[in-house]
């Protein structure tokens, strides 16, 4: 039996700024990165007064969609696509899911 070390992480995030140029503040996007379990990968978080945690994301890949919910208000843009996070950037984010690994 194959072992997978792959842990992914699912994560809703409110963008305070903009992600390729469009402004996201008002729609919530879930984030999901598949991280090997052996990469070193260092979240620093805190939170704020208003009780929103606030990650400090690596750089690297992210695969992003909008929730189900959102979809008929947004446009075909925000369906599926991939952020590219050339410098490690601030966003503010609530943990939607962290699943473990899975034996296959």
């Amino acid at each position: 039996m194959k072992i997978s070390t792959e842990t992914k992480y699912k994560l809703t995030i409110y963008a305070r700024d903009q992600i390729n140029g469009t402004p996201m503040k008002s729609i919530p996007i879930e984030i999901v990165r598949i991280i090997d379990s052996t990469e070193k990968v260092v979240v620093s978080k805190k939170t704020n007064k208003d009780g929103i945690t606030i990650f400090n994301l690596p750089r690297g890949k992210y695969r992003c969609g909008v929730q189900e919910g959102f979809k008929k208000n947004s446009s075909p843009y925000f369906g599926v696509e991939t952020i590219d996070l050339k410098e490690d950037a601030k966003i503010d984010l609530k943990i939607l899911k962290m699943l473990p690994p899975v034996g296959e």
